[in-house]
């Protein structure tokens, strides 16, 4: 009985990993939010832990060590969902549309449907945001030309999911640098030249599988002038208003510093909704609170209904329970049986970055959503990545790559689930054509088998492991 006792204490962490994934699966099938999940199951350690060690203050401390280890990403996550909400009320966004609509009866339509939601996702910084607006747009058009839905689809989330990996603006790649403790301009670099290959790769499939269809017709060119009239009614559109993302994105660029960036696309946003829409005051900030909200709104100007500081505090939420879960995760050693068998008996870098990229993928695939997926193979990884001569950045590199952009393609993930509520169309169904992100990692992998002498140890030249200070202000 003893020993029974001692393998399951060992064990315990798995044991509760299992758990976790069941109370989140209950929470997709009921409906339920996921942050209610990982309350509950923190709530189960942590009595389970009260009655093991018989107080509390270490596990107190635990957690708000943990939920602290990455306070500055709560404070840029609220400004991203400011960010979102005042780029559509001042024009930005629809503009971009608006002008994107301009040309497509004269394109190939599924290359611009990829090269289109990639560019507003780079600069919404977010994949479901994105989908969700000129995604939604997009798609009506595709099945107007009779275009299958999950080809149309699968093109269209290739490019919304460019934010999770790459934007600036996005929580997710803000939350893998932050966990990393990296700077977004090493990791970006390191990031889009692992999705180079698979870029090529998407953008050579848009014309193998997008055939000869055509891009007009009556019912395609009536949609588009409806969307056209829709969005002129309620904004005042101009082609100069695109220059305010990529002023933000330069600005991230060239400083290096992420909420600085995001204060300029805050400041910028507010002056053009009150001076170039002619919106009060009092409308800005309930833009910026609760996101953009149109009077009588109808069409594609309601899909650009979304935004705003409270619709992030949900991601805040999740992020806090999981960092506060991992914190009581590491500090017991919970990680160790996992982590040896998979990560550390790693004998190459090879078997390193395929096992780590494993682990982030099992990871979401259990907990239904990134967070968990992101830091745990941050925290738990990095010694034996820099034991085989890599770096963190190298290390974000494989998790964005892995873990993160496979999320959308696992049929019971929170963001398959919103995807199929949106479209109507299940993972099982677009995953084959959603390229980009399937297509990377296997790239990376097979990269690495044919050129095994020349990566067997990745140059870490630049981008060693960077202690927080030396991190952008941000």
């Amino acid at each position: 009985m003893k020993t029974m006792g001692e393998g399951l204490k060992k064990y315990q962490g798995l044991i509760y990993g299992g758990l976790l994934a069941l109370t989140l699966m209950v929470c997709l099938y009921k409906g339920y939010a996921l942050w209610l999940g990982f309350l509950g199951v923190l709530v189960i350690i942590c009595g389970s832990l009260l009655l093991q060690e018989k107080t509390y203050r270490p596990i107190v401390n635990d957690i708000v060590q943990g939920i602290f280890s990455v306070k500055r990403i709560y404070l840029m996550i609220i400004l991203i969902g400011f960010n979102i909400a005042l780029w559509i009320s001042s024009g930005v966004v629809p503009s971009m549309i608006f002008y994107g609509f301009e040309v497509i009866g004269h394109v190939h339509f599924l290359l611009f449907t990829f090269l289109m939601t990639a560019l507003m996702a780079l600069f919404m910084g977010t994949g479901l945001g994105t989908l969700s607006t000129v995604g939604v747009a997009l798609f009506t058009l595709g099945s107007v030309m009779t275009l299958p839905g999950p080809l149309v689809l699968g093109f269209i989330l290739s490019g919304a999911y460019v934010a999770d990996r790459l934007s600036p603006l996005s929580a997710l790649v803000q939350f893998t640098c932050e966990t990393n403790r990296i700077a977004y301009k090493d990791y970006a670099r390191k990031v889009a030249k692992a999705m180079l290959p698979a870029f090529i790769l998407t953008l050579v499939m848009c014309f193998i599988l997008g055939g000869k269809q055509a891009v007009s017709g009556q019912g395609l060119v009536a949609q588009i002038v409806q969307y056209k009239t829709d969005l002129g009614e309620h904004f005042f559109l101009h082609p100069l208003l695109m220059l305010v993302p990529l002023l933000v994105l330069v600005e991230v660029v060239r400083s290096g510093n992420s909420q600085r960036a995001l204060y300029l696309g805050t400041g910028l946003g507010m002056f053009l909704t009150l001076f170039l829409q002619h919106q009060s005051l009092w409308q800005v900030l309930r833009y910026m609170l609760v996101g953009y909200r149109a009077d009588q709104a109808s069409g594609i100007v309601k899909t650009l209904e979304i935004g705003g500081g409270i619709g992030m505090l949900e991601v805040i939420v999740i992020i806090m329970l999981g960092m506060a879960l991992s914190s009581l995760y590491e500090k017991r050693n919970w990680f160790d049986p996992l982590i040896n068998q998979l990560i550390h008996s790693a004998k190459t870098p090879q078997q390193l970055v395929r096992r780590t990229a494993l682990l982030s993928i099992g990871l979401d695939a259990l907990t239904c959503d990134q967070t968990i997926g992101i830091v745990i193979p941050s925290k738990t990884c990095l010694k034996p990545f820099n034991k085989q001569g890599q770096s963190s950045v190298d290390l974000a590199q494989v998790i964005a790559n892995s873990g993160t952009a496979f999320s959308p393609l696992m049929p019971w993930n929170v963001n398959a689930i919103i995807i199929l509520a949106i479209t109507g169309i299940g993972a099982v169904d677009y995953a084959p054509y959603m390229i980009l992100n399937w297509s990377t990692l296997i790239l990376i992998i097979i990269f690495q088998v044919i050129f095994k002498n020349k990566t067997g140890r990745l140059s870490t030249k630049g981008s060693e492991f960077k202690p927080i200070q030396t991190l952008d202000k941000s």
